[in-house]
């Protein structure tokens, strides 16, 4: 049985993946599900930085940035990730998809 920690950071998880699919559908020209969108839409559960005290870290402008960093680290990586395909498509001679392309040339958010 999963503890109430376990639920959390994968309801955690999926939010995040929902906001990213938001994010890239966005830029890619693509139509959003509801569900999606209704999932992006949540309110994330709070969680403290491990670095941070705990009464700090509760704070909600502590929340958001904390949520926005992983956000954007999630999109830098998914960038690269599509770079790399790109170039190994390229390399081995095979056809890298418009969706995987267009998400290359994307500008990755500053670190």
């Amino acid at each position: 049985m999963a503890t109430t920690e376990e639920l959390l950071k994968t309801l955690r998880r999926e939010i995040f993946a929902a906001e990213m699919k938001v994010i890239l559908d966005k830029e890619l020209g693509r139509e959003t599900s509801p569900t999606v969108k209704r999932l992006a839409a949540l309110k994330l559960p709070p969680r403290a930085r491990l670095h941070e005290p705990l009464a700090k870290a509760a704070e909600p402008e502590t929340i958001r940035r904390t949520r926005t960093d992983e956000l954007l680290k999630t999109l830098r990586r998914e960038i690269f990730a599509a770079e790399m395909k790109v170039i190994l498509d390229k390399e081995l001679g095979r056809q890298t998809s418009p969706t995987v392309r267009k998400l290359a040339r994307m500008k990755r958010p500053p670190i």
